[in-house]
C-alpha cells in the first residue's frame, strides 16, 4: 500500500501537524448562505464530514483576509477546497 501523499509515515507525522479544535456555533453559524451550506454538505457526502468541518476554520480566514464577515460558496470555500485537498484526491494526484 502506498504511503500517504507519498511521504513515509513516520516523516509525514513529523512535518505535518495540524491542530485540531472543536467548532463551536459561532463558527458554524458564520456560513452565509443555504447554498453554501449545501456546497459544504455536498463535500461531506462526497469526500466525508471530517474534511468539510476541517475547511471551515480555514475557509472563515479567506473570507476575513476577503473583508467578509460571513463564508461565501464562490468567494471563500471554492478557493479553500483548491488548496487543501483531502487524502484520496491527494494520493491520486502523486501516482
Amino acid at each position: 500500500m502506498p504511503n500517504p501523499h507519498g511521504i513515509l509515515v513516520d516523516l509525514l507525522d513529523r512535518l505535518v501537524i495540524i491542530r485540531a479544535q472543536t467548532y463551536g456555533p459561532t463558527e458554524i453559524i458564520q456560513v452565509e448562505d443555504e447554498e453554501s451550506l449545501a456546497y459544504l454538505g455536498k463535500i461531506g457526502q462526497k469526500i466525508s464530514l471530517r474534511h468539510a468541518v476541517q475547511l471551515l476554520f480555514p475557509t472563515s480566514v479567506v473570507a476575513k483576509i476577503n473583508g467578509q464577515d460571513n463564508i461565501c460558496k464562490e468567494a471563500d470555500i471554492e478557493e479553500v477546497t483548491t488548496i487543501y485537498l483531502d487524502a484520496k484526491t491527494s494520493r491520486r494526484l502523486l501516482h
